[in-house]
């Protein structure tokens, strides 16, 4: 029997010996794992809390401390600002030189395309500054607004979880599922009643504390990011501080132009509106159109001479200078502190009544200690003011400076008897005068040395002279 033959029949053997295809299939179904049975939609878990859980929730409110976390925001905000005007400070200062370079070619009536080289190199430098300085400056806003939103969720915060506390303490008690009895023929057992699946779950009135600071959290974003840009931080100390430092430092001096309108800080609220409308409204703004609500953007100029730059009760120069937003009136921090805590009365809200026995309940104030105002004054309305920091600082240097230069001019001068000596002039050296005044000085001083030391070997002499005898009156000889 040949080899392909052994191999058929062997195959044949094998079919018979083997099940049906059907039952094969019918035990692979049955081996087969059944499907997995569909889950129910998700639940978060929820159960009420009890009172001591409810108590630790209050607690995360009253006994969290955010100090260390304001304390960093407010330094932030600082160094924001602080680096900010001393880039345009510097700025300002180039922008300053560059006028100077031009009223000098005006003065000496040097065209312009012959400019020196220092000055062609001098106004180079200026608008690659210019630039850079504006790019920082759009990013520090930026920066800062951020760090404003930061702690305006902060101050939320409070809100937030006493409103938490309160939804929770209202929550209704869930009720234990009822319970039937089934006897059974050997014990007895409790067993659940059973429930319809359509009826309302036990405890769907029942909120979870995770949800609850989720929604409230969701609610007080959406309200903020709802409000234009001039609504969130137009109002804001820090940001006012911010634009007016930066204001001042590039515009220096007495005769600087008023602060722009806060409606023309924000072009983000005005996305279609042209550069020359919001020029006109600017313009129109400051001068005509808000003489009441622009009192307080006038403070720069209340502070341009050095006279308002010391506060009405320490009569002092400003050390800490402490203003408002509701007068514009500063004084010296610890002063107005310790006034404050002397004279400041609580008022109660309007229509707020009190218990009796109770202290009254509500914010107090002091009236503005400031000559002729008579604005009601809280702490809240008060911020530190950066900008009467940075004139101080100015009118320092400025102090410094000209006693500098007077000192210059005064040891420059000559005295005595070289006041009517001619000015020896030394081509060959080219000295200056204050280098000829010094060396005049060397020379007065070796020449006093010299006679000092040579009275002193006379003195050393005479001593060890002998005596001589004085001669006998009553010798005639």
């Amino acid at each position: 029997m040949s080899t392909a033959r052994r191999l058929v029949q062997r195959g044949r053997q094998h079919e018979e010996s083997s099940p049906a295809p059907r039952n094969r299939q019918r035990r692979q179904d049955v081996e087969a794992p059944g499907e997995p049975t569909p889950l129910p939609p998700y639940e978060p878990p929820a159960c009420p809390l009890s009172a001591n859980a409810q108590k630790s929730i209050e607690n995360i409110r009253t006994n969290h401390d955010s100090s260390k976390y304001k304390k960093h925001l407010k330094g932030a905000i600082d160094s924001i600002t602080t680096a900010t005007a001393d880039n345009n400070e510097r700025l300002a200062a180039h922008k300053t030189q560059v006028q100077r370079h031009a009223e000098q070619r005006r003065n000496n009536h040097i065209p312009d395309d012959e400019k020196p080289e220092r000055h062609i190199e001098e106004e180079v430098y200026t608008s690659g500054l210019e630039g850079q300085v504006s790019d920082l400056t759009t990013k520090a806003e930026k920066a800062l607004r951020d760090l404003i939103d930061y702690g305006n969720e902060l101050a939320m915060q409070d809100s937030i979880m006493k409103e938490v506390s309160e939804n929770l303490a209202a929550a209704p008690v869930a009720q234990p599922a009822a319970r039937r009895r089934r006897r059974g023929s050997d014990a007895e057992e409790d067993e659940e009643e059973p429930q319809n699946e359509n009826a309302p779950a036990a405890d769907e009135n029942i909120p979870s504390a995770v949800e609850l600071l989720k929604e409230a959290k969701e609610e007080h974003t959406r309200k903020y990011t709802s409000k234009s840009m001039r609504d969130r931080y137009a109002d804001h100390n820090d940001y006012r501080n911010f634009k007016r430092t930066v204001h001042d430092a590039l515009h220096p001096g007495d005769n600087q132009p008023p602060v722009p309108h806060a409606s023309t800080w924000f072009q983000e609220d005005n996305p279609k509106e042209s550069a020359g409308a919001r020029r006109r409204r600017n313009n129109t703004t400051d001068n005509a159109n808000n003489s009441d609500d622009d009192d307080d953007d006038d403070e720069i100029k209340m502070v341009g001479l050095s006279t308002n730059l010391r506060c009405p009760l320490s009569l002092q120069v400003f050390k800490e200078p402490y203003s408002n937003n509701v007068c514009n009136h500063t004084f010296e921090k610890s002063y107005f502190l310790e006034y404050f805590k002397d004279t400041a009365t609580v008022f109660a809200a309007p229509g707020q009544g009190r218990p009796r026995g109770q202290p009254p309940q509500g914010t107090k104030q002091a009236r503005c200690p400031q000559s002729g105002c008579e604005k009601m004054l809280r702490l809240e309305d008060f911020y530190d003011d950066q900008l009467i920091v940075r004139k101080v600082q100015r009118m320092e240097k400025a102090a410094a400076q000209a006693a500098e230069d007077d000192d210059s001019e005064e040891d420059a001068r000559p005295r005595g008897t070289q006041r009517n000596r001619p000015t020896q002039i030394d081509d060959e050296d080219d000295e200056s005068v204050a280098e000829q005044e010094q060396r005049r000085r060397t020379i007065t001083n070796i020449k006093r040395e010299g006679q000092r030391s040579h009275g002193i070997r006379l003195a050393r002499a005479a001593a060890l002279m002998p005596d001589e005898e004085e001669p006998d009156a009553m010798d005639t000889d």
